[in-house]
């Protein structure tokens, strides 16, 4: 067996760490950025429907 480099270690494991925090804010913004659309498309689908049945 191999021995372990505790400074390979810790060094996967904040590399890790810091990949899932940056993949974290992604997933973040892109849920925000979908929500903001969806709620322009709900809104302008609203405003374009109420101006086909006048």
């Amino acid at each position: 067996m191999s021995q372990i480099d505790i400074g390979e270690l810790t060094e996967f494991l904040h590399n890790w760490k810091k990949s899932k925090n940056e993949a974290s804010t992604m997933l973040k913004n892109i849920q925000n950025a979908l929500m903001n659309t969806t709620s322009a498309l709900s809104v302008k689908a609203i405003v374009d429907g109420g101006e086909e049945e006048k």
